[in-house]
């Protein structure tokens, strides 16, 4: 990851890459919560205070994410699970983001692997 402005760094508890459940940006749900379950953390194995710095993540075998059905197509379908790579800190609790380390709930709107609608009129 590189990045060019030193305010990443500023306040940063612990630095986290996690693969993040995408349920609450399929249903422009602002206030969910990524599940614990669902989250795939990474590991930084560069330097996070001297960037670019490296990490890698280790997919799972079955992953966890919330089922959104997708397709369009009128049916009820179990749906797939979507995820996105992230950059987070976490400050609170255990290795795993928590509400208060996702204030509040959501989706990753800056530091993420998504691309996203620049209209703020548009929500994300």
């Amino acid at each position: 990851m590189d990045y060019s402005n030193p305010i990443i760094t500023l306040g940063v508890a612990q630095p986290l890459i996690v693969l993040e459940d995408q349920a609450g940006f399929i249903d422009r749900n602002e206030g969910f919560i990524f599940p614990v379950e669902s989250q795939v953390l990474g590991q930084i194995t560069g330097d996070f205070f001297n960037p670019p710095f490296d990490w890698n993540l280790s997919l799972p075998i079955e992953p966890q994410g919330t089922l959104r059905d997708v397709d369009n197509d009128g049916e009820e379908d179990p749906g797939v699970m979507t995820f996105a790579v992230a950059y987070w800190t976490n400050t609170f609790g255990d290795p795993y983001l928590e509400q208060r380390d996702q204030s509040g709930g959501g989706w990753s709107t800056a530091f993420a692997t998504t691309r996203i609608n620049s209209d703020p009129s548009g929500r994300g």
